[in-house]
Formats: C-alpha cells, sequence, structure tokens
C-alpha cells in the first residue's frame, strides 16, 4: 500500500473514470451529430456517432495511463486526472481531446484538430458533469485523482507500478479465455452450417481472415487498420479450419491483438478480399455492419464485404445460431472494468510473455484449445 491508496484502489477509480467519461463522450457526439461535420460522407449518425465516442475514449483510457512526461500536452493539456481533480474542486471543469498531429487525417478531421490554438484548431472540449460524481463514486475515486502530474514526489515509480501487467493479468485472464472461446464458436459455427452456402467458398477448404482496425480520426475505414493507427505488426491475420493446430494459434493472435491494442475486428470468409463477411466486434461488444462503414471522408477506402447477401448465404446474419452467438459475445465480453490500455504499459512486452504462459496451460483443456497451443511461441503471435 502507498501513502495515498492501494494498487487495486487507484486502478479500480481508473476504470470508474472511464465508464463515466464514455457516457460524457456519447453525449457530446450526439449533441454534435458527424454527419453535421462531414457533410458530404453520407454518414449514419446513429453508428458514426459510435465510432467518434469509441475513437475518444480510446485516447482518453490511454491518456490517464500514461505519465506526464512521456505525454504530448504541446498544445492541449492532457493531463485529465489533474483537471478532473481540479474541476471537482473549482466546481466546473472542461477536458479537450484532440490530435496534435499535422498531416493530411489529423488536419482533414475539424472537430478534432488540435494543432494550432491561434486559429482556434483546439480539438474538441468537453464539460466535466460534476452532477455524475456521486459521492459513492468520490469514495471509489479519491485514490486515483491522487495520481496525476501534480504529484512529483514518488510519482514516477509509483505510476509505473500502476501500468504493469502484474497488476491487471488476473483481470484479464477469464475475459481472453472466453473471448477466444467466442471467436472459436462463431467461426465454427459459420463453417459447419453457413460456409459452402457461400458461391465464394475456396478451393483450399474452409478459410477465414481477420482484419484488425480501430476507430481512428478517419472514423472506420481502410487507413483505420492497427497497423496505421498503433505500432502493431500485423493487420490480417489467416486462419485455416482444414488445420486445427494451426488455426488455435491464429485465432490466439487474433486474440493477442484485440487485447494488447484494442483491436476492432471484421472476419471474412474465403480470401483476403472477399465480399463475405462473417462477423464485427471489439473487446466490448459485437458490432453492426453501419458501425463498420463509417468512413468519415469522402475520398477514402471504405471496409469492404457485408454480412448480407442475396443468396442462401444472408440466412447467417438472421439466423438463431447468429443470434444466440452474439447474446453470448455480449455477454462475456471484456468490459469497462477489465478493459485496459495494454500497449501503453510500462512493461507492455511483459504482455506477449503472459499470453503465451496462459494458452500454452490451456491447450487441450477444453473444446477449440487444440493441444498445440502448449506449444505455443512469440512467432505465432506477431
Amino acid at each position: 500500500m502507498f501513502g495515498s491508496g492501494t494498487l487495486e484502489s487507484i486502478i479500480e477509480g481508473r476504470q470508474i473514470l472511464l465508464k463515466l467519461f464514455y457516457d460524457l463522450f456519447t453525449q457530446k457526439i450526439d449533441n454534435i451529430g458527424m454527419s453535421n461535420i462531414f457533410k458530404d460522407s453520407g454518414l449514419d449518425d446513429f453508428y458514426a456517432n459510435d465510432v467518434a465516442a469509441d475513437y475518444m475514449i480510446l485516447s482518453f483510457l490511454e491518456l490517464i495511463y500514461t505519465p506526464s512526461s512521456i505525454r504530448d500536452s504541446s498544445v492541449i493539456d492532457t493531463d485529465y486526472i489533474k483537471i478532473i481533480k481540479e474541476a471537482l474542486i473549482n466546481n466546473a471543469g472542461v477536458i479537450r481531446l484532440g490530435s496534435t498531429e499535422k498531416g493530411v487525417a489529423p488536419t482533414k478531421n475539424p472537430l478534432f484538430d488540435a494543432t494550432d490554438l491561434e486559429s482556434n484548431k483546439r480539438g474538441l472540449d468537453i464539460s466535466i458533469d460534476l452532477t455524475k460524481f456521486t459521492p459513492e463514486i468520490l469514495q471509489k475515486i479519491i485514490w486515483t485523482l491522487q495520481y496525476d502530474a501534480m504529484y512529483q514526489k514518488n510519482y514516477q515509480s509509483q505510476f509505473n507500478n500502476i501500468r504493469s501487467i502484474e497488476n491487471i493479468k488476473n483481470k484479464i485472464r477469464d475475459p481472453i479465455i472466453k473471448l477466444y472461446t467466442n471467436l472459436y464458436n462463431i467461426m465454427m459455427t459459420y463453417k459447419d452450417g453457413y460456409y459452402y452456402d457461400s458461391p465464394y467458398s475456396t478451393s483450399e477448404g474452409e478459410i477465414f481472415y481477420v482484419s484488425l482496425y480501430r476507430p481512428s480520426l478517419g472514423g472506420m475505414a481502410g487507413d483505420s487498420s492497427i497497423s496505421q493507427t498503433t505500432e502493431a505488426s500485423k493487420n490480417m491475420i489467416k486462419l485455416d479450419a482444414n488445420n486445427p493446430s494451426e488455426f488455435s494459434k491464429s485465432l490466439a493472435s487474433v486474440v493477442f491483438y484485440m487485447v494488447k491494442y484494442s483491436a476492432t475486428i471484421q472476419i471474412k470468409q474465403g480470401w483476403s478480399s472477399s465480399p463475405y463477411n462473417v462477423f464485427y466486434g471489439n473487446l466490448l461488444e459485437v458490432l453492426d455492419e453501419g458501425y463498420m462503414k463509417q468512413s468519415f471522408y469522402e475520398d477514402a477506402k471504405n471496409i469492404g464485404g457485408s454480412l448480407y447477401h442475396g443468396d442462401k448465404n444472408n440466412n447467417w446474419p438472421y439466423s438463431n445460431a447468429f443470434q444466440s452467438l452474439v447474446e453470448d459475445y455480449n455477454r462475456d465480453a471484456f468490459t469497462f472494468d477489465n478493459f485496459f490500455p495494454i500497449r501503453k504499459f510500462s512493461d507492455a512486452d511483459e504482455f506477449d510473455e503472459c499470453i503465451i504462459i496462459l494458452f500454452n496451460s490451456l491447450g487441450g483443456t477444453y473444446a477449440g484449445f487444440h493441444n498445440s497451443l502448449s506449444d505455443l511461441k512469440p512467432r505465432d503471435l506477431l
């Protein structure tokens, strides 16, 4: 225990703030309407607003776990813990979200362009709704508010401690197992009952491709792949259901990228550019196709393919089997309580070893966890 609360209470407090500010971001974006910002892009506000709010919450999450010494605050103050604390003291406050990066994507998104304060390019201001901070919430976040850039004494060493994989590995173990199981069940159910309804089934047998994205300044588009929005090395993973050993290892890789990089996935049938999609989802929930089609820029490359077709394959998204799998996924997926910005942790590479140890222990234990996982290596993930 530190002088200002336990590691557990500090981490819990940050996750409570995550849930609280997601509601504030959603409300803010709904009031603005993304179609009012990008008038010629044919956006559907129902989905486009969700994409923008998800971009905001990913940015917020990573910044509240990033020490001031490595945080870019040259244009806007992103020490959100300090700002929230001051708002509670002063009975008013605003946080600002925006990109200080100069380039095509940031400057084409006027809502988040924070590249020049003098030209009123200052990002998006969100008023902190203090009515959300009930006495119960204040009691739970009091310790996490002590860890901001104003507390320089012992700040760095203690902050690095809360950004350690060791503190969260027990929180994410079961969700990782459930995520793997849910994705396995989705693809096996499709393979066994729907794969050959499609005219695009391949001569190679039952093949799937998983594309990896994140909501970005451009919305959900071709340039939202995780290799363009993070330091990740992969955009796509092939899964061969004809080879259970390799399928299990490839699926472990999908889970790895989803958890470490907060990736959103698109599962395709057949090959990488197939028009037949099977599933969309992120760590928190199953996503509708409309969400995946919200590219903010009129000239951007859209995410291709569809769940819906005029042939027998159209049965899949309307089937009882699919709906049951969606319910299982939404019930068992990660929540805001265990959704962490692992790529920003001080020992993020330790996660690689941690998830390999977990899958090694699971090889041959449950349906879908092939014996080959007992021999999973880093090269199988990365």
